[in-house]
Parts: C-alpha cells; structure tokens; sequence
C-alpha cells in the first residue's frame, strides 16, 4: 500500500500533438479542386484547420466544442441559406 497523501503524488499530464499531415494535404485537395469545381470549396479552408485545432484529441464537447458549433453553423447554413456553402464547412470541419 502506498503511504503517500493526495498531495505529494504527482501529478500526470499528457500531451496531444497537432495533426500536421491531414489538414495540409486537405488544403492542398481544396486548392487543386477549387478551379475544378466552384470557389465555394475555398471556403472550407479555415474550417479544416479549425477543425484539426481544436478537435485534435477527440470529438468531445471539451476539447472540441468550437468544431461543434462550426459543424451546426455548417448545417444550418446548408438547410436554410446556400447548399454550396454548408457543404465545405461541414466537410471541412469534420473531415480534419
């Protein structure tokens, strides 16, 4: 049995290093797709290195809550306002 108190256990931290790979070869495909298809698709650009910052652990409503909220704004913006807008930022945010 271990005789320590709360106090002197140390404490453990982990750290979760940021996605480089997927986010830069998305912002790549979007740069290659965006003449191909429309000017929409760069749109997405932010939101895939949104994505990849702030979800990098998980998907969870801590660490990812921003994420969220931009996966919602890209819904709703593809339900009610512009399908060709929606369409980047959702894919964008979750793809990353």
């Amino acid at each position: 049995m271990d005789n320590l108190d709360a106090e002197e256990k140390p404490i453990l931290y982990y750290q979760v290093r940021r996605p480089l790979k997927v986010p830069l070869s998305l912002t790549v495909i979007v740069f290659v797709c965006a003449p191909l298809i429309a000017s929409w698709v760069l749109l997405a650009i932010p939101f895939i290195w949104l994505g990849a910052i702030c979800a990098a652990p998980n998907l969870n409503l801590v660490d990812g809550w921003l994420a969220w909220v931009a996966l919602l704004f890209g819904v709703t913006l593809f339900h009610f306002h512009q399908p060709n807008a929606g369409i980047p930022i959702v894919l964008g945010t979750g793809l990353s």
